[in-house]
Order: C-alpha cells, then structure tokens, then sequence
C-alpha cells in the first residue's frame, strides 16, 4: 500500500470527543496530520468507530485510494473487519464504515499496538485540548 494512516479516537471527561490520523507515504515520511472534534457523545466506542470513518472519508476527498488503516482499538477493528452491523452499538457507523470500504477497494483496516499509534494518540490529546466546539475538522502544521 502506497500510505499508513494510523486513526485513532478518544473521549474528554466534559462530553466531546475527538479522533485523529497521521498519513505516512510508503517512505515512512508523514504526509498529513488531521483532526476531527466531535460534540455531545461520551461513548469512546462510538468515537473510534467515527474517527475511522471519517479518516476513510477524508483519504478519499484527498485523492488517496490505496491506504492501510491502523487503530489501536483492537475490538472497534474487530467489529469493522467482521461487518458485524448488527451491533446495536454503533450498528449505523458500521453500516456506513461497510459501505466505505465496498466502495474503496484500496482500502484496508488492521490493528496496531499503541507504541506504533502513537502520533495519532497525540493528535487527537492535542485536538480535545483546543475545545474548538464551533470548528468539526481542521488540518494540523507539519
């Protein structure tokens, strides 16, 4: 695969959330750095399921049809690899998250341990600090 994004989500004690990528070319050299700031959710579940969605959707806006996925929510990327839809929890992310990847062949998901997650951990520390309710996404300076 010609890029790694590695997405990760997280939630604040005081009701938002926020997720996060890191793109790396197949050089290893960080390409972008996005973050995405969600309001009125405290389920950390929901958040890693959206941050995944929204970075698939993002990757396909920038053009970028062939990217590998890493997360460190081991059972988010469980239920996404599963197409388990039926979860009640998330069952509407998943649906969205399954037609994504139906439409993007070039796309893959797959686990990461946190040590190898670890820029995308911080964007996402870094978007939850900024509390910009007003703002949805917004790119990072490299």
């Amino acid at each position: 695969m010609p890029f790694s994004c590695y997405v990760d989500g997280a939630v604040a004690p005081c009701s938002h959330g926020a997720g996060g990528l890191v793109i790396r070319d197949a050089m290893g050299i960080v390409c972008y750095v996005h973050g995405f700031y969600y309001a009125g959710l405290l389920d950390s579940f929901i958040f890693e399921l959206m941050a995944f969605r929204d970075a698939i959707r993002w990757c396909s806006l920038k053009g970028l049809t062939e990217v590998m996925f890493y997360g460190e929510a081991k059972v988010v990327i469980e239920k996404i690899q599963r197409r388990d839809a039926r979860d009640v929890k998330g069952g509407r992310i998943l649906v969205e998250l399954e037609n994504l990847q139906r439409q993007y062949q070039g796309f893959g998901i797959s686990f990461v341990g946190r040590s190898n997650n670890q820029m995308a951990h911080d964007v996402v520390r870094k978007t939850l600090s900024l509390l910009l309710a007003s703002v949805e996404s917004f790119d990072f300076e490299r």
